[in-house]
């Protein structure tokens, strides 16, 4: 590859995630104290909130699993008359309803232990910005 084709590759993966932040800076080769801390600021509290939802929608669908699981295997207990072929299918749909819940029980877990690390990371990265030259 020529180096052209190398910085158009880097270029399309690089994400600017300051830059959003920066909007109500009116010079930012001579940026202020609190024009960097407002944009350090808002732009943590961004991803806070990213990580947040994030964990709310895994938790929500989490808490939908269990709810559904908890109704099925309730309205079984109920109907002690089974169909032929009921007792094959509930325990069908209750392996692959445990199988969702553990998936989304890792995701959770997995999320919750990166969450701290990527918002320290963005932290690291603000903190080395050029453009928040104020901050160093």
């Amino acid at each position: 590859e020529s180096a052209v084709e190398i910085q158009e590759e880097k270029d399309e993966n690089h994400v600017d995630y300051l830059t959003p932040f920066l909007q109500n800076v009116h010079d930012i080769s001579a940026i202020t104290l609190e024009e960097a801390e407002d944009a350090r600021d808002e732009c943590l509290k961004a991803m806070k909130e990213r990580l947040l939802e994030r964990a709310n929608i895994i938790q929500c669908r989490l808490d939908e699993e269990n709810s559904l699981l908890a109704k099925k295997q309730a309205a079984f207990q109920r109907n002690r008359d089974h169909v032929e072929g009921a007792d094959d299918e509930f325990e069908r749909f209750c392996a692959e309803a445990m199988f969702r819940i553990q998936i989304l029980e890792q995701r959770l877990s997995q999320h919750e232990e990166t969450a701290l690390q990527k918002y320290a990371n963005l932290d690291q990265k603000l903190r080395q910005d050029p453009r928040l030259t104020g901050l160093n």
